[in-house]
């Protein structure tokens, strides 16, 4: 018993893990703009009439403007995450 629990150990031990660190870019595609990875994954859709924000490009924090009305100058703001889930809400 005891020299199979030290050769499971010694086997999960030679199992590598992969950490991967992305990095966040605005994409600007057919008039619209959204978010890619370094990875030149799409992290947010293109959906967005005016450029998203990143704050800092190791961080998946998007602030995204919408609903944007140039007569009044008035728009609306939010801030969403890698899963596209809107994050900060309330403030």
């Amino acid at each position: 018993m005891i020299i199979i629990s030290i050769v499971n150990i010694v086997k999960d031990s030679d199992k590598k893990v992969e950490v991967k660190n992305y990095s966040y870019y605005t994409v600007y595609e057919n008039g619209e703009f959204g978010v890619i990875n370094n990875d030149g994954e799409i992290v947010i859709e293109p959906s967005y009439d005016e450029i998203v924000s990143i704050p800092n490009n190791s961080k998946p924090i998007f602030l995204c403007t919408y609903d944007v009305n140039d007569a009044d100058g008035t728009y609306k703001t939010k801030a969403l995450n890698e899963k596209n889930e809107e994050i900060l809400v309330g403030y």
